[in-house]
C-alpha cells in the first residue's frame, strides 16, 4: 500500500484563539464591564486572533529545526572577535510582531516622540492600541490578554519581551529624565526602531540566589562624599552565567557597589548598559562566551557573558538594587505564569478537536467517557489558572495606574511568586497528560501539534526565578518581615469574598463555599503557629521550609475556587437581572450550571484542597515542634538520600 492510500489524518484547524475561548470572553465581561472600551477591546482581540492563526503563524512555522536556531559567530575570517549572534528569520518576523501589535505599549501612557499625540504620529501607535491613558488599571488585563492570543505562536519571544517590559516599568519607577526617555523606544510601534531588554542576573555561585552576585562596579567618576546618584556613570566587571536576551539593545544588570560580600543582596545595586557602543555598533566591553545548549527554548538565545569594564548608569539608590528590579519581577513573573496557561487552552483547544476526528474502535475517540473525563480535567485546571491569572494582573494594573490600596499591595507581593511558581508545576505536569491525549502523534516532533516542543519550554518555567521551593520562601519572608500582617489581609480577603458569596447567587454551593470557608481557617491557624514558633532572626537562620510550598499552594487553591464561584455568581446576576443577551458574549442557564460545576469539581477534586491542607498543617506543626524537640524524621530522610554518596566520597578521599 502507498502513504497515501489508506487512512489519511484530517488536520487540525487552527480556531480563532479569542472567538473560541468563551470563559475568557466571558471573564473579561466580569472585569472589564463598566469600561465604555469594552466593544473596542472585544473587536480589537478578535482581529488580533485572526493575524495570530494567519501572519504571525507563519513566521512561528519558519522555526523548524536546528537550522533555525540561533548561532554565534565569534571570529571573523581575519580573526577578529565579533560576537556576531545570528537568528532564524521566523525569530526576527515574531520580535518585530511584538513591536507593531503593541504587546508592550499597551501597558504605559502614550510616550512623547515618535508616539506623541501629533497627527503626523498616529500612525506609530501600535494595533489595537489603548493603553494606559483610556484603560487606567485595565491596561494590564488588556495587554495580557493580549499576551494569550499571541503566546501559543511566539515561539518564546515573549521572554526577551518580558524583560523589555519589565525594564520599561524599572525605569518608569526609578530612571532619571535621560533614562525615562528610553521608554519610548522599549514601546515603539516601529520594528525598525523599537528596542528590546535583558534582565542580566543570574550568576555561577548563586543561581536565583542573587545575594552571592560576584559582578562589581566601579564609579568612572569619584564622588568625595561617596553619595552616588542615578544616572552616574560605572564600569561592570564579571561574569553573568545565563542571560535570556543576548539579542537585545539593552540591559538592566544587578552588579556589587560594596566590597563587604557580608552583606549579600544588599550590597547590590541595579545598573542600565547598552549592548552596543552607539558610535561604532561594537560590544560594550562584553563577550559572548558561548551559547546555552538547552532542554527547550531552542529559539530563544541564551548566552554566557563577560563583562570587562562594561559601561553602564546606575538605576536609583546605591545599594538598591535588589528592590528596585523587584518592578520587573512582577511583570516577568505574570508572563511567566501566562506562558503555562495560555500553552495549555491552546494544547486543550487542539486536543478537543483532535477527539472529534480520531477514531478508537466504531467510535470517535470524544465519546469516550475515559477519554471525556481526562480533558474535563485539565479544562477544570485552565479555569482555575486563567482566573487566577488575571485576578493577579488586574493587581498589577491597579499598581501601575496608582489606583492600588494597601491590601492590593500586599496582596500583589504575595500572590505574584505563588501564582509563577504554582502554574509552572500545574501546566508543565498537565502538558504531559496534553501528549497522552495525543496518542503516538503527541510525541512526535514533526507532527505541527507542537506538544513535545511545548513539553520542553514549560520545563524552564519551574525553575527560572526559582524553583516552587524558592519563590515559597520568598512568600515566607514577605510574610515574616510583615511580622504576620501579609498573611491576615489575605486571610482577611478570602473570608470577606467567601461571605459574599455566601449570601449572593451561589445558592447550589453553599457547602463548597463551607469548604473554602473552612481552609481558610485552617490557614490562619497553621499561620499562627507559625508566627509563635518563628522570629525573623531564627527563621533567617532556619533551614526547615518544608511548609513553604504547601503554603503556596494552599493560597492558590483557595484563590481559585473563590474566584470560579465568583465567576458563576456573576453569571446567575447577570441572568436574573435579565441580561440574557449580552451584545459580547451570550449567557445561559447552561452556562451557569457549567461555570458552577467547574467551581465544585476544583474545590472537591482537582484543586486537591484536602491533600494541601493536610501537608501544610503538618508541616507546620512538625516545624513547630522541632524547636523543642528534635525532629528524627529529617535525620533518618537525610540518611536515606545521603549517606551512599557521602561514604563514596569519603572514600575517594583514602
Amino acid at each position: 500500500m502507498r502513504a497515501e492510500q489508506g487512512h489519511q489524518f484530517p488536520p487540525i484547524p487552527l480556531h480563532n484563539p479569542f472567538r473560541s475561548n468563551a470563559p475568557l470572553q466571558r471573564l473579561l465581561l466580569r472585569l472589564l464591564g463598566e469600561s465604555p472600551h469594552l466593544e473596542t477591546i472585544f473587536n480589537n482581540l478578535d482581529l488580533l486572533a485572526d493575524r495570530c492563526i494567519g501572519e504571525h503563524a507563519l513566521s512561528a512555522n519558519k522555526l523548524k529545526g536546528v537550522e533555525d536556531e540561533p548561532r554565534l559567530i565569534q571570529y571573523d575570517a581575519w580573526g577578529r572577535r565579533i560576537d556576531e549572534l545570528r537568528t532564524g528569520e521566523g525569530w526576527r518576523e515574531l520580535k518585530a510582531a511584538t513591536a507593531k501589535e503593541g504587546i508592550v505599549a499597551e501597558s504605559y501612557p502614550l510616550q512623547k516622540g515618535d508616539h506623541s499625540t501629533s497627527p503626523s504620529s498616529q500612525q506609530q501607535r501600535p494595533k489595537g492600541y489603548l493603553g494606559r491613558d483610556q484603560l487606567g488599571a485595565d491596561a494590564r488585563i488588556y495587554a495580557f490578554v493580549k499576551i494569550f492570543m499571541f503566546g501559543p505562536f511566539s515561539k518564546l519571544v515573549l521572554c526577551p519581551i518580558s524583560m523589555t517590559d519589565g525594564a520599561a516599568r524599572v525605569l518608569e519607577l526609578a530612571g532619571t529624565p535621560d533614562q525615562k526617555r528610553i521608554i519610548s523606544l522599549l514601546t515603539h510601534a516601529d520594528p525598525t526602531k523599537a528596542w528590546t531588554a535583558g534582565q542580566w542576573m543570574t550568576e555561577r555561585p548563586g543561581g536565583s540566589d542573587i545575594s552571592r552576585t560576584e559582578t562589581t562596579a566601579r564609579p568612572v567618576a569619584q564622588r568625595s562624599d561617596g553619595n552616588y546618584r542615578s544616572g552616574d556613570s560605572f564600569l561592570l566587571d564579571g561574569f553573568k552565567w545565563f542571560s535570556s536576551a543576548t539579542d537585545g539593545d539593552i540591559a538592566l544588570a544587578l552588579a556589587r557597589t560594596d566590597a563587604d560580600f557580608s552583606k549579600g543582596s544588599r550590597g547590590l545595586s541595579l545598573f542600565l548598559l547598552k549592548v552596543r557602543d552607539p558610535q561604532t555598533g561594537k560590544l560594550n566591553g562584553i563577550r559572548v562566551h558561548r551559547l546555552k545548549q538547552k532542554l527547550g527554548t531552542k529559539y530563544l538565545p541564551t548566552a554566557e557573558l563577560e563583562l570587562d569594564s562594561c559601561q553602564a548608569e546606575l538605576v536609583g539608590t546605591l545599594g538598591q538594587g535588589v528592590k528596585i528590579i523587584s518592578s520587573v519581577l512582577n511583570v516577568t513573573r505574570l508572563y511567566s505564569a501566562a506562558g503555562g496557561v495560555f500553552t495549555l487552552t491552546h494544547g486543550l483547544r487542539q486536543s478537543a478537536s483532535f477527539s472529534l476526528t480520531r477514531q478508537v474502535g466504531q467510535k470517535q475517540l470524544s465519546e469516550y467517557p475515559l477519554h471525556t473525563q481526562s480533558l474535563f480535567r485539565l479544562t477544570v485546571l485552565q479555569r482555575a489558572l486563567q482566573q487566577l491569572f488575571f485576578f493577579n494582573s488586574g493587581l498589577l494594573g491597579k499598581s501601575e495606574a496608582q489606583t492600588a490600596n494597601k491590601r492590593d499591595l500586599t496582596l500583589l507581593r504575595l500572590y505574584t511568586p505563588a501564582l509563577k511558581a504554582y502554574t509552572a508545576i500545574r501546566a508543565s505536569e498537565s502538558t504531559l497528560s496534553l501528549l497522552d491525549s495525543f496518542g503516538g502523534q503527541g510525541y512526535m516532533e514533526d507532527s505541527g501539534l507542537g506538544i513535545a516542543e511545548s513539553l520542553r519550554d514549560l520545563a524552564v518555567e519551574r525553575v527560572w526565578e526559582g524553583t516552587i521551593e524558592v519563590l515559597g520562601m520568598d512568600v515566607v519572608r514577605v510574610v515574616m518581615q510583615s511580622k504576620g500582617e501579609a498573611l491576615f489581609v489575605l486571610v482577611s480577603d478570602l473570608r470577606e469574598r467567601l461571605s459574599h458569596l455566601m449570601q449572593g447567587d451561589n445558592e447550589g454551593e453553599s457547602d463548597v463555599v463551607t469548604l473554602l470557608q473552612g481552609g481558610v481557617d485552617e490557614l490562619e491557624r497553621s499561620s499562627k503557629i507559625l508566627l509563635k514558633t518563628f522570629t525573623d532572626r531564627n527563621l533567617a537562620g532556619s533551614l526547615d521550609y518544608r511548609f513553604a510550598a504547601p503554603l503556596l499552594e494552599l493560597m492558590m487553591i483557595l484563590n481559585g475556587g473563590a474566584l470560579l464561584l465568583e465567576q458563576a455568581g456573576w453569571t446567575r446576576k447577570q441572568l436574573k437581572s435579565q441580561q440574557k443577551a449580552s451584545p459580547l458574549v451570550p449567557l445561559t442557564e447552561d452556562i451557569a450550571l457549567e461555570e458552577a460545576h467547574i467551581a465544585r469539581t476544583w474545590v472537591m477534586e482537582e484543586g486537591e484542597l484536602a491533600q494541601t491542607l493536610t501537608k501544610f498543617k503538618t508541616t507546620v506543626e512538625e516545624r513547630a515542634r522541632g524547636g523543642a524537640v528534635k525532629d528524627t524524621s529529617l535525620d533518618l530522610q537525610h540518611r536515606i538520600v545521603f549517606t551512599e554518596v557521602l561514604d563514596q566520597a569519603r572514600q575517594a578521599k583514602l
